[in-house]
């Protein structure tokens, strides 16, 4: 996955990310107003941009780190289809997990939550167990992504193969994301209400809606590239630590 190479940090890391993190701000917040089964579509599509921002943001940090990856090539077609590929199976794991939850005795309200693994990584739902599921839920997505960098199929079975090779460092990487989630959410709830006074008195709705929105995409690109350069440090490592082994065995 790494080799040496000297990449040029430039603001592509803000150009290509936060629009589509603005887009599914936007289509959050708005879907909120939507009637019935709307608002929850609504919902789920704001996951893909969400996907897309989190695979432009592992392919440059890969690169960045002096590691290859084939994500560049990849048109935008054939990241839609990615992302409908990962999604489909991160909605059966929730599905899954939820049944489980529910089967082990916990209520339907907080089984429901782990629904919001995948949005999780970018915005914010509140504290308890969602900020290391949201972790979890990153580990994964990256995991696919690397995997498809990497021409092979991202699937659960790869995952599962990549956790059981590098789980220690994984480990460590998801207690520190969901950490720092934690971290997240309270930073962003006492900086949310200066900017909701800030906000507040602003004549026009469009500048407050704008200045929310705003900030919101703020906080979701600072989450989103914390879990994707912890995760890509923690594969790192564990690439670092597999060379003496395999030196060792030869």
């Amino acid at each position: 996955m790494y080799r040496n190479e000297q990449v040029g940090f430039g603001p592509y890391l803000v150009l290509e990310t936060l629009p589509w993190l603005l887009l599914a701000t936007v289509i959050r917040l708005y879907s909120l107003s939507w009637p019935g089964g709307l608002s929850l579509l609504g919902f789920f599509v704001a996951h893909v941009p969400v996907f897309i921002a989190f695979l432009l943001a592992s392919q440059k940090m890969v690169r960045l780190t002096g590691g290859f990856t084939a994500l560049e090539r990849l048109s935008f077609h054939r990241q839609l289809s990615l992302s409908w590929a990962v999604l489909w199976r991160l909605l059966l794991l929730f599905f899954c997990t939820i049944i489980i939850a529910v089967l082990l005795g916990m209520n339907k309200y907080s089984a429901s939550k782990f629904w919001l693994g995948f949005d999780g990584i970018v915005f914010v739902w509140g504290r308890g167990f969602l900020p290391f599921w949201s972790a979890l839920i990153a580990a994964i997505v990256f995991i696919m992504v690397v995997e498809k960098g990497l021409d092979r199929k991202p699937t659960f079975l790869s995952v599962v193969r990549q956790f059981k090779a590098r789980w220690k460092q994984l480990t460590k990487a998801i207690i520190i994301i969901g950490l720092l989630f934690v971290a997240c959410t309270f930073v962003q709830f006492f900086v949310g209400r200066l900017v909701w006074a800030v906000g507040e008195p602003l004549a026009l709705p469009f500048g407050r809606n704008l200045l929310y929105i705003g900030f919101l995409a703020s906080v979701s690109y600072v989450r989103l590239w914390l879990a994707i350069t912890i995760l890509t440090y923690a594969v790192r490592a564990s690439y670092r630590q597999q060379l003496p082994q395999s030196a060792m065995k030869t």
